[in-house]
């Protein structure tokens, strides 16, 4: 083969192809020899190129390669005669097909490289123009959201099969999706000493393994699955095996570009080992912005100073969640907010709330009030990590033994409730009530002042059978569960409702801290709690009971007094109902259950476990 070798482009590291030139740029170990292999696509026969060490500078090394067909090879790094795939490489063969065991028969890594020459068409793609605090979030694995939709089969699991539920997201009123891993990963776990057998199953354990495919009872000793792709990745290539037939960087670009047409932002979670260098996570970032208009990045990392992160020239609009930020790190960005706290504060809280489980009122409502003028915040009642929302209220105790850990793994520390029977239930008054408490949960959750963010299926009841660490469950526990949404029709438009609410309505989103203590353009309080008694002095820890005002300030004249009353408690309640200035009054909008109630005294009574909304209406 003959071939042409120069001193490359030393200013980056990485491999990139301009016509029929490769520029390949790596970091150099001194003392180290290394060498380019080139496979024939499909075949083991490969060729040698080796890189001399003149083109060295420092410990980086740089070379320019002409003479080659680059779509006919695959290729991985030689370093001391041991062979590895080149830590940036941005396509990889060799994980065609998800969860293939036969990888693993000798124990070699059969991973190349894909040489990729980028002549995408992004056809004018933007960004979805979508203001700090407007955010409503749908956190979703690739192939769990997609493996039992109504869709066409060799679309499931894939990215393609994510862009065929655009319209259904579009629907719930989502505005953001934050992808669980969706970079290249090794999704077969080796065999593990602590995976046991089935005995000591709990009886709602054995049922929720029972609804699985026969396939999918793995026995002891055989490789599990990481479902959920967390730990050490290949962190510049999308995931092949997400791609279907398709090239995945094409596919994954592809499914960006039909999500942001549709008003969506994306992000996506970066999974980092401990002490990884900011310097190399900049370079992930950056690399998936340009190449696939990435929009945020959730980052999974210890002791990261994620503020210097915001100081990328490339990354000065791209949305960083990470769960320790604060305001005084997070300092001033320019006027839009880049840097968001994500953290479980808002979900045990609200959960203790609803569940009476050492409830506190205020720091309930401190968690519905939390804003800050330099970050934002994300709050949810639910995540991949723990209960599903409707396993919440449908189990007190964890059941994950059929994860193969003892019941071990999980948090064990849940703030749930099964509402009087562990598992399913065929009392109706049992589901009933589970019903509405999902309901005042997504409620709340929607009135919050940070951006609610709801796991994929929450909004259809959907379940993992009570496990809350469902991390290698590629199955009916870990997917979700399409026809479990035709039982919660009710449930799911009472969610489209709420979130489309919340959209019309600037007063539940206020992108700065509120004062309590700044008068509205009324004259009243532009945000105000009330108990039993309108204008009440303080709100106990131990109520149930609460009503919260809000008033427009003097710069949102366009707005209308909104008031929320909630009963968190399992009796019935009474809260008052403010006046208004003038002869403007409350109006009931709709909420967890009908109002039909009379106004009396300047109070009502409210049912257990509600949310109503009430809108001012002017005479």
């Amino acid at each position: 083969m003959a071939i042409e070798i120069k001193a490359g482009l030393y200013e980056k590291i990485g491999i990139r192809i301009v016509y029929d030139t490769l520029f390949f740029t790596f970091q150099y170990k001194l003392g180290s020899e290394y060498a380019l292999k080139l496979y024939k696509k499909g075949t083991d026969e490969y060729e040698i190129i080796e890189i001399p060490d003149q083109y060295r500078i420092g410990e980086v090394c740089s070379i320019m390669i002409k003479g080659i067909d680059f779509g006919k090879y695959e290729y991985t790094l030689i370093e001391d005669g041991e062979e590895r795939l080149f830590s940036r490489t941005t396509s990889i063969a060799g994980r065609e097909k998800w969860g293939d065991v036969s990888r693993l028969v000798d124990g070699k890594s059969r991973l190349r490289g894909v040489f990729e020459i980028d002549d995408y068409d992004w056809e004018g793609d933007k960004k979805p123009d979508i203001k700090d605090n407007e955010f409503i979030i749908y956190k979703l694995n690739v192939r769990g959201f997609t493996k039992e939709a109504k869709i066409e089969p060799s679309k499931r699991g894939t990215f393609d099969g994510v862009t065929e539920m655009i319209p259904y997201l579009v629907s719930l009123g989502i505005n953001a999706v934050e992808f669980m891993p969706i970079y290249e990963f090794e999704e077969l776990m080796p065999d593990d000493e602590n995976v046991t057998g089935f005995e000591g199953w709990s009886p709602e354990a054995k049922k929720g393994y029972d609804l699985l495919e026969e396939t999918d009872k793995r026995s002891v000793g055989t490789v599990r699955i990481n479902y959920w792709g967390y730990g050490k990745g290949e962190y510049f290539a999308p995931k092949r095996s997400f791609a279907g037939r398709k090239n995945p960087t094409k596919a994954v670009r592809d499914m960006i570009k039909s999500l942001h047409a549709a008003g969506i932002q994306c992000f996506m979670e970066l999974n980092f080992p401990e002490n990884t260098s900011l310097a190399y996570i900049s370079d992930v970032m950056c690399h998936w912005v340009k190449a696939c208009h990435m929009d945020g990045f959730h980052l999974l990392a210890g002791g990261l100073e994620v503020k210097h992160l915001c100081m990328v020239p490339m990354l000065k609009t791209s949305k960083i969640f990470y769960d320790n930020i604060y305001s005084d790190a997070a300092g001033e960005t320019g006027g839009s907010k880049l840097l968001y706290q994500y953290r479980d504060d808002f979900q045990y809280t609200l959960r203790r709330q609803i569940n009476y489980n050492d409830n506190d009122m205020q720091q309930t409502l401190a968690q519905l009030k939390k804003q800050d003028r330099n970050m934002g915040f994300v709050n949810y009642f639910a995540n991949n990590n723990g209960f599903t929302l409707a396993d919440v209220f449908s189990y007190a105790y964890k059941h994950n033994e059929a994860n193969g850990e003892r019941n071990t793994d999980g948090c064990d520390n849940n703030f749930s409730t099964n509402c009087g029977v562990e598992g399913s239930a065929r009392k109706n008054f049992i589901k009933q009530l589970r019903r509405k408490r999902m309901k005042m949960a997504i409620s709340v959750l929607a009135v919050s002042q940070g951006c609610p963010l709801i796991y994929m299926g929450d909004e259809l009841g959907n379940s993992a059978e009570g496990n809350n660490n469902p991390y290698c469950q590629d199955n009916k526990i870990g997917w979700l569960n399409w026809k479990t949404g035709e039982k919660y029709t009710d449930y799911t438009d009472y969610v489209k409702k709420l979130f489309a609410f919340r959209k019309e309505h600037k007063l539940l989103y206020r992108n700065k801290p509120v004062d309590m203590n700044v008068s509205a353009a009324n004259g009243l309080p532009v945000l105000s709690y009330h108990g039993r008694d309108a204008w009440c002095k303080g709100i106990s820890p131990m109520t149930q009971t609460v009503g919260i005002l809000y008033c427009p300030g003097k710069d949102e004249k366009d707005e209308k007094c909104l008031y929320v009353a909630m009963n968190f408690s399992a009796a019935m309640g009474s809260v008052a109902i403010p006046r208004l200035p003038g002869k403007n009054t409350f109006k009931f909008v709709f909420g967890t259950d009908g109002f039909d109630t009379e106004i009396e005294g300047g109070s009502v009574r409210i049912p257990p476990y509600t949310v109503w909304f009430f809108e001012e209406e002017n005479e």
